[in-house]
Order: C-alpha cells, then sequence, then structure tokens
C-alpha cells in the first residue's frame, strides 16, 4: 500500500490528501465503435464532490447528484463474492455498498452494473477534477448564443443572448432536487397503498 497523489482529468494539475474534487463516474465501453467520444467511457454527466483521500478514492462525498448516483449504482449492482485474494478481491454487495466501498471496488476494478438491453456487466470507473479549476470555469467562462436580429442583449445588434454555465448548473440543480422530491413523494405514496 501506499499514497499517492491523483491527477486533475481536466487541467492534468495534481490532486493531494484533501483537495476538494467533482467525481465523474464512467462506463466502460472499450469494446464499443471508435468512431464515437464514447468509444472508450461514456461518463455520467451529473458529478458529486468529493475530497481526495491520498489513497486513490474520496471521502466525505456529497452533492445534490450523490445520493442519486449511488442509490443508481446500487439498484443495477453486479454483485461479487469475496475473491481467492481477500485483500483484493473485495466482495460487493448491495447490503454494505457505500461511499467508501464504491471507490475501493474501483480501484480493486471489482465494480460492475447490469447493463441496459445486454447481458454482459458493465465496468465502472471515475474520474476526479479539481474544484477549484472546474468552479473558476462555471463562474468565469461566458457563453454567446445566437438568436437572431435584434433578439438578444449583447453583441453586435444585439443578435446573441449571453449566459454562463453557472446558469445552467443552476437550473440543473433546481430539476435535480424537484425530481428527488418527486421520487421520494411517489415512494411515501406507495407505502400506503
Amino acid at each position: 500500500m501506499g499514497c499517492w497523489s491523483k491527477t486533475c482529468g481536466l487541467s492534468n494539475l495534481h490532486i493531494t490528501a484533501g483537495t476538494p474534487v467533482y467525481v465523474f463516474v464512467l462506463e466502460d465501453s472499450r469494446a464499443g465503435d471508435h468512431c464515437y467520444s464514447t468509444n472508450l467511457f461514456k461518463p455520467l454527466l451529473l458529478p458529486f464532490e468529493s475530497e481526495y483521500n491520498d489513497y486513490g478514492g474520496g471521502e466525505n462525498s456529497s452533492g445534490v447528484a450523490f445520493e442519486l448516483i449511488m442509490d443508481g449504482i446500487k439498484s443495477r449492482l453486479v454483485e461479487v463474492p469475496l475473491g481467492e485474494n481477500k485483500y483484493h478481491d473485495i466482495a460487493i454487495t448491495k447490503e454494505k455498498f457505500d461511499e467508501e466501498l464504491f471507490f475501493e471496488a474501483v480501484h480493486e476494478d471489482r465494480l460492475s452494473i447490469s447493463s441496459y438491453g445486454s447481458t454482459d456487466p458493465t465496468n465502472l470507473q471515475f474520474v476526479m477534477f479539481r474544484k477549484d479549476v472546474v468552479d473558476d470555469i462555471l463562474e468565469n467562462r461566458v457563453i454567446e448564443k445566437y438568436v437572431g436580429d435584434g433578439k438578444g442583449t449583447c453583441g453586435y445588434g444585439n443578435n446573441y443572448i449571453s449566459y454562463k454555465f453557472a446558469d445552467v448548473v443552476a437550473d440543473v440543480k433546481s430539476l435535480l432536487i424537484d425530481t428527488r422530491t418527486k421520487v421520494d413523494l411517489s415512494t411515501e405514496q406507495e407505502k400506503c397503498i
């Protein structure tokens, strides 16, 4: 064993112990067609926040999407018994699945979920982005969209509207919260039936 720094998947900067990060879950698709941007991995486009734990994983994970992601993985989890090498071939069960097991199982290359439309399981990985780098992009990057003659709020002849990633993310967060609330309410209604 030992500890090591990770590398940010966006900036290639180092990630050391305690560094706040965004974690994106990746579905392994290396057997797929090599003509598409997802030929190696398909990213789950909702990240969760974590702190790098100096051992290849995260701790103190949180965020609007964290529970949704963990629940989604748990519901499709391919359970794996303890292997011959009890130190590396860890048991993966729905009963014990949590944040710690997620990171450890990915590290040991033992985390898989059942695939939609296939009998073969899909391996999961993750990539970490430094939170300070992503937050800077979200806060400062301005995007302009052409909307037509005089229909916008900026640019030549007011032909464009401008917005930031933070505007888009704010809409997504409220949508996730609303969705989670509706799911929780429907679950409560099912219990009453």
